[in-house]
């Protein structure tokens, strides 16, 4: 329409000069020394979606997990109150860094001359410990994390975890906390097959496979109609925990996925917090990069097109908090806004 609307303008005899008016950005790299080996980042173009938010702290996002390192220099002043399930009145302290690797790619400290960025840097991290430090966890432990997470504030749960059985237990929980319009992103699993895991194939859980730098489906990744979309899962670098240490450490797997998506919805609720659990669903399925092969769902994710998507062009951050010389333009027109009403009824997987 800018277009458009610039030829009629020129066109008038008493217009002098009509030219539209674009938004400039400064286009810098965040100064935590690893973000160059965050391929993942790079591959969802999170820089670009950081034009328009990179998080509010009222956006909670609760990792159930090993627990979250609470002492990561990377993770301070992102973590509120958690639980441990497993062992109450502990606090839900890892024990193992899964849930520490996780927390990081949603939230790491972004630009603060340390280690790693989180794809959602100024959201809050909820660690609820429900997993042992082997990565097991009973039904009762999840089930009672979701409602805790659900009644202390938490908008979205990520559950790097899964099994082969459903549980009526935890399908409860479950729809406890939807209809408390929480978001469910759950790692589809490592097993390399299609055969439903659970909770990631339980509605509305958003089922999250693994893809490669080249945006194939990983190996491992399980596939399906059941998998929703597709995340960085291979080498990832995040924040690690190792014998009593804050680290880092490169994982793969669809626990590594999922957090990807986690972030992006932090993202997508720190533009339009009333956004509901379909509409995120249908955001980020509308707005994916395709994936080659079959059975990672709609696609890999991509979080400029799924923030630029709900995001205004006049509400875009004019810059992105580094301190960096501006280069390229942007037009202010690089994203438009979806119209929910008419992508909500499109349904891209389905679940059998």
């Amino acid at each position: 329409h800018e277009r458009e609307t610039v030829a009629a303008l020129s066109a008038n005899p008493s217009v002098l000069w009509a030219h539209p008016n674009f938004v400039r950005r400064i286009q810098a790299t965040p100064n935590d020394p690893s973000f160059p080996s965050q391929w993942g980042l790079q591959r969802i173009q999170a820089p670009l979606a950081w034009d328009f938010a990179t998080g509010a702290r009222s956006v909670v996002v609760a990792v159930l997990d090993t627990g979250v390192d609470l002492n990561h220099p990377d993770l301070q002043g992102r973590l509120v109150p958690g639980r441990n399930i497993v062992n109450p009145g502990a606090p839900p302290q890892d024990d193992s860094s899964h849930g520490t690797h996780a927390a990081g790619t949603i939230a790491a400290i972004r630009n603060n001359s340390l280690g790693i960025a989180g794809v959602a840097s100024g959201v809050s991290i909820m660690p609820i410990k429900v997993l042992e430090a082997d990565g097991s966890g009973t039904d009762t432990d999840v089930a009672a994390g979701i409602r805790w997470a659900t009644d202390n504030g938490a908008r979205v749960i990520n559950m790097s975890f899964g099994g082969p059985e459903p549980s009526d237990l935890v399908d409860e929980a479950l729809s406890y906390a939807t209809a408390r319009g929480v978001v469910f992103v759950v790692a589809a699993g490592n097993e390399g097959g299609s055969a439903l895991r659970y909770p990631a194939a339980t509605e509305p859980s958003i089922a999250v496979g693994a893809t490669t730098e080249t945006d194939g489906r990983a190996s491992f990744s399980n596939f399906g109609s059941w998998v929703d979309l597709g995340a960085p899962g291979v080498n990832i670098l995040s924040t690690s925990w190792s014998a009593g240490t804050s680290t880092y450490r490169a994982a793969s797997g669809t626990s590594m996925a999922a957090p990807h998506v986690a972030g992006v919805i932090g993202l997508l609720l720190s533009v339009k917090p009333d956004l509901t659990i379909s509409e995120i669903d249908t955001i980020l399925k509308y707005t994916v990069d395709p994936v080659a092969g079959e059975g990672i769902g709609a696609g890999r994710l991509n979080a400029a097109r799924a923030v630029g998507a709900v995001a205004q062009p006049s509400t875009a951050s004019s810059t992105s908090g580094f301190s960096s010389a501006p280069t390229t333009d942007t037009p202010a027109a690089e994203y438009r806004p979806l119209d929910l009403s008419r992508l909500l009824p499109l349904r891209i997987s389905s679940r059998s």
